[in-house]
């Protein structure tokens, strides 16, 4: 793929078959994040190996909650990575057990009642109030110099209760139109779909919009948002639906607080339903990626830890010849 960078080995060298097959292992810890290809000759008796191993990008994860095993603990939910506590105000619950995505015991997600508005605030929220919100907002502003990120989660509504809606923004003072980030509206009450980043409302430098035909949005969905540079990108349930390859404006980097189902400056602005395996990366996730969360893949799946990266690789003895 065009956006995998390669880290590649060129050696001869002596191996067992178990040998081998160790070190594949270590070049290619795992296949969802790079492909191995070796190429082996048998030369009295001695294995000449050469292999490549082609990793794609660091997921940068920077924040998740699959809501099963965090539960609410003084009105908040602490994130899987940095337990960064995402606080539930007003009408926000995690839901009954086995009202998650899947429907299965153990499996919960985030519910937001339709009491929510004006009169009754409804959301939930990551503000720089505490040491672990102001870390986990720190780390957004210093990947957005990046000018990449992925938002990623699971998305139910009420049924009757579609309307004007905003299931994620990110405040941001220097954008304007209400500290508008990075916001999308999922849909607003026109069945649009409207993805803002750094303000609103020019094309293509602010916002991407665009009706997605025949989806059932009191339905689960899976909606992947990306910002790529100047490229924006809307996936549902695996698909690419919304796109623009350049003209978005780079993310700004005085990022406040994260508010899921409501915008912080129009409360009226509300989602109604349910959320769920909610997860942000520092980086524009890669397609394979995105296919593997909507068929069902957790977040955390996907994520590999630290001391399961391929090796980097400094450099090659002997030297190549060939």
């Amino acid at each position: 793929m065009s956006n995998q960078w390669k880290k590649s080995c060129d050696c001869v060298t002596v191996f067992s078959m178990v040998r081998v097959t160790k070190l594949m292992k270590s070049v290619c810890l795992r296949s969802s994040r790079c492909a191995v290809q070796v190429r082996a000759t048998l030369f009295l008796g001695l294995m000449i190996f050469h292999a490549e191993a082609q990793q794609g990008p660091h997921l940068e994860p920077i924040g998740l909650w699959e809501f099963n095993s965090n539960m609410a603990i003084d009105g908040a939910i602490l994130d899987q990575l940095n337990s960064t506590p995402l606080g539930l105000v007003g009408a926000a619950e995690l839901s009954s057990d086995g009202e998650g995505r899947t429907g299965e015991v153990d499996d919960r997600s985030l519910f937001f009642k339709d009491s929510g508005g004006e009169a009754n605030p409804t959301h939930a929220r990551v503000t720089a109030d505490n040491p672990a919100g102001s870390h986990f907002l720190n780390k957004l502003n210093q990947s957005n110099k990046n000018d990449k990120l992925t938002v990623a989660f699971w998305q139910r509504w009420k049924s009757g209760s579609v309307s004007n809606s905003s299931s994620v923004w990110f405040s941001s003072p220097s954008s304007g139109a209400g500290n508008r980030g990075f916001q999308a509206h999922l849909p607003w009450g026109n069945q649009i779909v409207y993805f803002d980043t750094s303000g609103c409302c020019g094309s293509p430098e602010k916002r991407l919009n665009g009706r997605i035909a025949e989806l059932d949005w009191e339905k689960w969905n899976h909606v992947v948002l990306v910002k790529d540079e100047g490229s924006k990108q809307v996936w549902v349930n695996g698909k690419l639906v919304l796109h623009q390859e350049s003209g978005a404006l780079p993310l700004a980097t005085d990022w406040t607080s994260m508010h899921l189902a409501q915008s912080p400056t129009e409360a009226n602005v509300a989602f109604h339903g349910w959320l769920d395996d909610v997860a942000i990366f520092g980086s524009a996730l890669p397609q394979n990626q995105i296919e593997a969360l909507a068929s069902g893949a957790l977040p955390s799946e996907i994520i590999a830890s630290p001391e399961e990266w391929p090796p980097e690789i400094s450099e090659i003895f002997p030297e190549d010849k060939t």
